[in-house]
């Protein structure tokens, strides 16, 4: 997919379709990982960071989710462009600043977007219109399974090889526009990840 398809395309949290629309902007969940004995993004020097993203960019661009995907590295994505990314909530603006040695994956529906070499080897999200942290957990975990398959991926502060830092990081979030009171008796579903999930390997 070109970025030109990214631009003309209406990311699917953005058009107000989704559970209680009316209330909640989006749903966002997001996951670090990090891979072993490797440095992380901010220590590594530029041999290092070049070498993680060969080794982490293929294994995302062949998931199933990410058919007919975007794929792009930073240095080729001009400010414009990656500005946009900033807005769409795709990429951070730390992503942003970034240069050689990290990238961007995303699917078609701009639902599922892995940024490669930012704080983190592995920051990968799911956004979705509405109040959808459910579903959003579920595709993060599942791309997350996956490359679990693939990688090398590191499930103790020690198997890092410079400054020691957590083996996954969850992160759930609704965007909500108003507070709705009174009235029709509904409420949210309680989203709670499972942060002590069995450690594979």
């Amino acid at each position: 997919m070109k970025f030109q398809s990214v631009i003309t395309s209406t990311g699917e949290w953005l058009r107000g379709e989704g559970p209680h629309h009316q209330i909640v902007v989006s749903s966002r969940v997001r996951l670090a990982r990090n891979l072993r004995n490797r440095a992380f993004p901010g220590w590594a020097k530029k041999a290092e960071r070049l070498a993680i993203l060969d080794l982490i960019k293929p294994r995302v661009e062949e998931l199933p989710e990410m058919q007919d995907s975007f794929s792009e590295v930073l240095q080729d994505l001009s400010a414009v462009e990656k500005q946009v990314l900033v807005e769409r909530h795709l990429i951070s603006r730390e992503h942003a600043a970034k240069s050689i040695g990290s990238a961007v994956v995303m699917n078609r529906k701009q639902t599922l977007s892995i940024m490669v070499n930012e704080e983190d080897h592995l920051r990968m999200q799911s956004i979705r219109s509405g109040l959808q942290l459910r579903q959003a957990f579920k595709l993060v975990d599942k791309v997350d399974s996956a490359l679990e398959s693939k990688l090398d991926i590191a499930y103790d502060a020690t198997d890092q090889s410079s400054d020691p830092g957590s083996e996954q990081n969850w992160v759930g979030r609704a965007r909500v526009v108003r507070r709705r009171h009174g009235g029709d008796g509904k409420s949210f579903p309680n989203f709670q990840p499972n942060h002590a999930r069995r450690k594979r390997g």
